[in-house]
């Protein structure tokens, strides 16, 4: 009767033992693998670059779908006034130096993250189906007219600077955006007008250059600069996304791609 009783408890102490031994869950879902929240961040920037930055966004964004980026494009003076007036920013980038630097002397941008980082040079332009008799800086009188930007842009600035040394007296017609030239000089409204070599050269169908200036070290490259705003509006997680973007610029990704858009690399 003992040796019976010994039997069932030692069938009890295993079966109890049993209970509580651990089954796998076949049924478990994976745990779920964390998506990064949604981020936005603001970057100021000259017009003559908004395609080239929306390209390299656009390839940037492939692997940081949770970042959004929007760009204001402004002439490098009113990015200025809108940095100065606190509007929230995270990255500027532009190609008026005298900006960059009050800015940086204003300590409104990151000191340690100003790059002049691009370059792009002055062209003279004429339509694809013109058939003008200029075909250069030199001999630009010939033309009726000439389309250039407004005189208070880097790029307006660069046009009469080389009227003036060229001793052109033309009728010259002012433009709001290097997109306006082009279609007033593809129309045939003005013969000739004063682009970006990169804008020149996304506008091969409706434009063609006739040449670059003589002396191109003088007054006819633009220099891009970019940096990161101290944005006090920025939190935490902004701040890191506007730095991580800004490094991306930085990397031979976008370097192809504004070599692609025709820009020369710092």
């Amino acid at each position: 009767m003992r040796k019976i009783l010994s039997i069932i408890s030692a069938a009890a102490i295993l079966l109890t033992a049993g209970c509580g031994a651990a089954v796998p869950d076949t049924n478990k879902l994976p745990e779920a693998t964390a998506t990064p929240a949604p981020v936005e961040i603001s970057c100021f920037i000259d017009s003559d670059i908004s395609n080239v930055l929306n390209d390299i966004y656009k390839k940037y964004s492939e692997k940081h779908p949770e970042l959004s980026v929007v760009f204001r494009a402004e002439p490098a003076e009113e990015i200025q006034r809108l940095v100065e007036g606190g509007s929230s920013c995270d990255i500027v980038f532009s190609s008026s130096q005298e900006s960059i630097a009050s800015l940086d002397d204003s300590g409104l941008i990151v000191s340690e993250s100003v790059t002049p980082l691009i370059e792009s040079s002055a062209v003279l332009i004429r339509s694809a189906k013109s058939k003008t008799l200029v075909t250069g800086f030199s001999d630009l009188n010939k033309a009726a007219n000439i389309a250039v930007l407004k005189k208070d842009t880097p790029l307006g600035s660069y046009s009469y600077e080389l009227l003036n040394d060229y001793g052109i007296t033309i009728t010259t017609d002012e433009y709001d955006s290097v997109k306006d030239i082009i279609t007033a000089v593809a129309d045939g409204d003005n013969e000739t007008g004063i682009i970006y070599s990169t804008d020149a050269s996304l506008a091969k169908d409706e434009i063609k250059t006739i040449s670059d200036p003589e002396d191109d070290t003088a007054y006819t490259t633009a220099e891009y600069t970019a940096a990161l705003v101290n944005n006090s509006s920025a939190d935490p997680a902004r701040q890191k996304a506007a730095e991580a973007f800004f490094k991306y610029l930085l990397t031979n990704a976008s370097r192809n791609s504004f070599i692609y858009y025709g820009f020369t690399m710092k």
